[in-house]
């Protein structure tokens, strides 16, 4: 008879506190290239969205950076754990290079997709995190778990 393979519990992966300040660091950073820049009628512009207006060069600066905090991720975690979440946020990056391309549209694009912040909630999901909030940073206990704050 065939075991079954629904019986193995999930053990939810942990942090240790490199991969924690890499996280926060990188936070920041893709806050900042996302929605911590300048707010206008309520509406927050990252660097992405602004830099991005310089014709040609623009986008390929603010992909390079989106780049950079993947493959920062990707040193500090264990990239082979959840390949395919690694896919959608290479392809978050994708869609942010070519849609953010188009002149005029893609900018305007580029105010409502935040593939860097979409990127970073993918991971602290993958790690039980609360989604993050550029708006309002969480502080440093908020990621504590339950049995910690006891």
């Amino acid at each position: 008879m065939p075991r079954a393979f629904c019986c193995v519990p999930y053990e939810q992966p942990e942090l240790n506190s490199n991969q924690e300040t890499i996280l926060k660091e990188m936070e920041k950073l893709a806050g900042f290239l996302d929605a911590n820049w300048i707010t206008i009628c309520g509406i927050s512009f990252g660097a992405d969205s602004i830099i991005g207006l310089i014709p040609g060069i623009g986008d390929i600066v603010t992909t390079g950076c989106s780049l950079w905090i993947l493959m920062r991720l990707w040193f500090a975690y264990d990239a082979w754990l959840f390949r395919k979440k690694w896919c959608v946020m290479l392809m978050n990056v994708a869609v942010d290079f070519t849609i953010g391309s188009v002149p005029l549209a893609g900018d305007i694009f580029d105010v409502y997709w935040k593939s860097n912040i979409k990127n970073i909630n993918i991971l602290r999901k993958h790690y039980g995190m609360e989604p993050f909030d550029p708006s309002g940073q969480p502080s440093d206990d908020a990621d504590l778990k339950v049995e910690d704050k006891v």
